[in-house]
């Protein structure tokens, strides 16, 4: 019969406690981030659903009768309308990236508590905000 050397079967299985301790602490990091993932999903799925999918509408600028001729500096640069589509876009990617709270800041300071609140004349300056998120 061969000799069981009981030391080293309890130094193994205490190794392989602290690799379930470890594993263990491991899944409840990843359940807890798959957990976030799921509530900002969920918001942003509750947040624009229901809301159609505006199309942008672009027209061609009608031709000047007349060139005004002024200096460069003097003109306002034209401000880029956005689209809801584009809009929503944008912050979900500023959302999915870590960011969800400063984008509901911003829809905030902007007198929304979701983008479907949001007056269309604010998306420029609330594209504007997120732009500078990283």
């Amino acid at each position: 019969m061969s000799k069981v050397n009981i030391a080293k079967i309890a130094k193994d299985v205490g190794i392989c406690s602290e690799n379930l301790v470890s594993i263990s602490e491991s899944l409840i990091s990843i359940s807890e981030k798959v957990a976030t993932v799921a509530k900002v999903i969920a918001e942003i799925v509750s947040e624009f659903q229901g809301e159609p999918d505006k199309p942008a509408v672009e027209t061609k600028p009608k031709k000047a009768a007349q060139k005004q001729v002024e200096a460069k500096e003097e003109t306002p640069e034209p401000v880029k309308e956005y689209t809801f589509t584009e809009v929503r876009t944008f912050l979900a990617d500023k959302s999915r990236a870590g960011h969800t709270a400063e984008v509901k800041k911003i829809l905030a300071a902007h007198g929304a508590d979701k983008l479907s609140d949001l007056d269309k004349a604010e998306y420029a300056a609330v594209m504007a905000e997120a732009e500078v998120l990283e």
